[in-house]
């Protein structure tokens, strides 16, 4: 779990991994030199829990060298990353465990549940994707999460991974954004097997200080090398290779227009205009940014109540969690798929509203007790991650 200013969410992280139903982990909470009080709250943590092991670091190296610091420090036979700012659902590392031993998996990711802002309620990352994506190529990775595609990320995805797999490799500590990318990218080519089961058991907090969502010349321009080297380094095959060539000019794409926006908000008019007449289609995605940037604004007017509370998305409002209950007799007439998106669609409902259970269910995750079912956990599961959510939700609304 690396770290850099994550105090307010700090705390809520570690014991959402603490409280695993999977007891033998060893957790390592790498703190980049905050100096906001982490530090503080891991010796607290520590005190409590045996298997929390904090490193701090005497100076700021970046997401990356954090990473490789964690990693260096291991034991375990499977590594998994936990960002400082979410949170996972207690059985999350159990049921990975098992998928990766029956689906003979290097690698083994579940989908994602957004969390934080009112825009992220009611759905998850990867979406009906999930339940058709049961491997993870370098190909299906390269084609997505390229911002102007529109295609559905696989980027944010928090794999555990094999730790044979990774035997040398390491995180590019040149990159300061997409550092996972490219290690799950190098791990592909070298012929790890990525599976995906569509369970959405790790939350993804949105906030305005999430390192991820800082885009800038400079990283894109880190991100490209990174990506160039890759190319050069490898003999791959013609579909590859073509995935990889398009990533190049997207992103090169990205560039421009980060580049773009900086001119334009730093009243650099003739820089500006030139870039646009170099480029027009930048116009496109400048306008497109601009509608979209509406389009979120009046969702937000819609989902945030006067009393400035965030909406509960398990109750109305249209979104995907916000179906009512079926009984035995509805999802018997569903076909498998559409009860798995069912199911998947509640379970998203019950972890944004902090709610321990839903009703229904697919036959499969049932465990009845007096009509309530819960999220799939088997019986005794401690619940954790829910009520850390419950918590910590209206703050960041």
């Amino acid at each position: 779990m690396p770290n850099y200013r994550g105090a307010p969410f700090l705390q809520a992280a570690i014991r959402s991994v603490l409280a695993q139903t999977y007891r033998q982990i060893e957790l390592i909470v790498v703190d980049d030199n905050s100096q906001d009080g982490s530090a503080e709250i891991l010796r607290h943590e520590a005190a409590l829990d045996a298997r929390l092991k904090p490193i701090t670091l005497g100076k700021n190296l970046g997401p990356a060298a954090a990473r490789n610091v964690a990693l260096d420090a291991s034991s375990g036979t499977w590594i998994a990353v936990v960002d400082s700012d979410d949170l996972v659902h207690p059985s999350r590392i159990e049921r990975l465990l098992a998928a990766a031993d029956a689906m003979n998996a290097d690698m083994i990711a579940d989908d994602l549940v957004p969390f934080g802002t009112p825009t992220a309620a009611g759905r998850t990352v990867l979406g009906s994707r999930a339940d058709s994506l049961p491997q993870i190529t370098a190909v299906d990775l390269l084609l997505s999460d390229m911002g102007f595609s529109g295609t559905t990320s696989l980027g944010y995805l928090k794999p555990l991974i094999r730790r044979d797999c990774l035997a040398n490799l390491r995180y590019d500590e040149v990159l300061t954004i997409g550092e996972d990318f490219d290690l799950c990218l190098r791990l592909l080519l070298g012929g790890a097997v990525y599976r995906l089961i569509p369970d959405p058991s790790y939350l993804y907090r949105r906030h305005s200080e999430s390192i991820s969502h800082r885009l800038s010349v400079d990283a894109l321009d880190r991100r490209m090398s990174a990506m160039d080297r890759i190319g050069k380094d490898r003999v791959i095959d013609r579909e590859t290779r073509h995935a990889l060539d398009r990533r190049l000019r997207l992103l090169g794409q990205a560039c421009r227009y980060e580049r773009l926006v900086g001119q334009i908000k730093g009243r650099r008019a003739f820089a500006a205009l030139a870039a646009l007449v170099k480029s027009p289609r930048l116009a496109l995605h400048l306008l497109d940014s601009l509608m979209d940037r509406r389009r979120r604004a009046a969702h937000l007017a819609r989902s945030v109540p006067e009393n400035g509370n965030t909406a509960d998305p398990s109750r109305g409002g249209g979104h995907a969690g916000s179906a009512g209950p079926a009984g035995d007799d509805a999802e018997t007439r569903c076909p498998p798929a559409a009860r798995a998106r069912r199911w998947r669609d509640r379970s998203v409902s019950c972890l944004q509203s902090g709610d321990r259970t839903f009703e229904g269910g697919p036959r499969a995750a049932r465990g009845r007790s007096g009509g309530r079912t819960r999220l799939g956990l088997p019986a005794g599961s401690r619940d954790f991650a829910y009520s850390a959510l419950r918590r910590h939700r209206a703050p960041d609304a």
